[in-house]
């Protein structure tokens, strides 16, 4: 008597490998169209209009008016009196969360880069208006990093408020320019 060997099992949609990357069929498209919105919103500070927001989403005005009400009602967005939205308080504590991971991560790195070229490295952060100075390491003999809310420029003067609004093929020639010789030849 032969037995017809079993069929493999296959698992469902979504419940593959973790380290898989994820297809449309495991994410959820509502969840990432409210992000590209909110997204959105955050490259627009002086608020966007129901069409605006549509617009540059890519997404049908009632869609997107469904998920700025979700987003308004959860505190992501906020709408004002003239029917402009902008990210609201809940999006902004969500960040500041982050904020620590990123001046902790760059602590380190910024020290063995201020000693590797012998130079001070900063992280500076763009703070409304503002550019920031947030973490410092200075090269040897002091060569330890430490956080400083002294260093403040607009975001759009002094070398990093210049290269941060500079287009991406600029910031790279200046970038250059203003290393010293020894940066300059490993890019």
């Amino acid at each position: 008597m032969s037995t017809a060997p079993e069929p493999e099992a296959t698992p469902a949609p979504g419940a593959g490998d973790p380290a898989e990357p994820a297809t449309a069929a495991s994410g959820s498209q509502t969840l990432e169209r409210g992000l590209a919105v909110l997204l959105e919103l955050g490259r627009h500070p002086e608020g966007l209009t129901l069409s605006q927001v549509a617009t540059a989403a890519g997404l049908h005005r009632s869609i997107t008016r469904r998920l700025l009400v979700s987003l308004d009602r959860t505190g992501f967005a906020t709408k004002d009196s003239g029917g402009r939205y902008r990210v609201g308080p809940t999006a902004a504590e969500l960040g500041a969360v982050a904020q620590p991971r990123l001046r902790e991560t760059a602590g380190p790195v910024l020290h063995v880069l201020a000693r590797t070229v012998g130079a001070t490295a900063c992280l500076v952060e763009a703070s409304g208006e503002a550019a920031v100075t947030t973490v410092v390491a200075e090269p040897p003999p002091t060569g330890r990093a430490s956080p400083t809310a002294s260093a403040a420029a607009t975001r759009s003067t002094g070398a990093p408020g210049v290269w941060r609004c500079s287009p991406p093929a600029r910031r790279c020639r200046a970038s250059r320019r203003g290393s010293p010789p020894s940066a300059r030849r490993a890019t």
